[in-house]
């Protein structure tokens, strides 16, 4: 392991960070869950909790789930792998790629940002707590009934995405600075959403 980056202490700054070398570890005020990443030309800004800390010369893509470390045993998954297996705190997971992937999302409140590679093979286990799925770009799918489960505090959340058939859970769809809830009831139509 190289460099142990303490995530408090360097709040506000720019980092030099090597993904298969540093580590950004977190205090006990900061959960996985709560995190965003977000690609600013060649750098990754990661916030949490209204806190930033600019990792140098690395992309999103780069990133690995042991480069992130938290006190209270949150974690991060990146699609690395198929299998996706969280804890029972509020964790963050983010797809970089389309294929088939099983998240186990645990417990708590926990964020998975899918982007634009939301595929209907997908399956994805809210487990307990109030959970939001990130969906970006362009995207148009058919779920299954099996690609999101245990949904029943689940929230989709982009600027543009329309979610058709759903039943059991609320979905609040958000964008434009605007919050739409949305009660659906038994659709004649195979679950969508569609993203632009």
């Amino acid at each position: 392991m190289g460099n142990i980056i303490n995530f408090a202490d360097a709040a506000g700054t720019t980092v030099s960070f090597s993904f298969s070398e540093d580590q950004l570890s977190f205090d006990g005020l900061f959960s996985a869950g709560k995190q965003t990443l977000m690609q600013l030309g060649s750098d990754v800004a990661v916030t949490c909790n209204g806190t930033t800390v600019t990792l140098a010369a690395v992309t999103i893509d780069e990133l690995l789930d042991a480069d992130f470390a938290f006190a209270d045993g949150s974690v991060v998954r990146f699609d690395t792998s198929n299998q996706l297996t969280g804890s029972d705190q509020a964790d963050y997971f983010y797809f970089r790629n389309s294929s088939s992937d099983a998240v186990t999302a645990g417990a708590a409140d926990d964020t998975i940002v899918v982007g634009d590679h939301l595929e209907a093979t997908d399956a994805i286990d809210g487990g307990g707590g109030n959970d939001t799925v990130t969906v970006s770009g362009s995207l148009s799918v058919a779920l299954s009934p099996t690609t999101i489960t245990e949904a029943s505090g689940m929230s989709i959340t982009s600027v543009a995405t329309r979610c058709i058939g759903f039943r059991r859970f609320r979905i609040a769809l958000t964008g434009r600075k605007r919050s739409h809830p949305v009660r659906s009831k038994r659709a004649s139509v195979a679950p969508h959403i569609s993203s632009q």
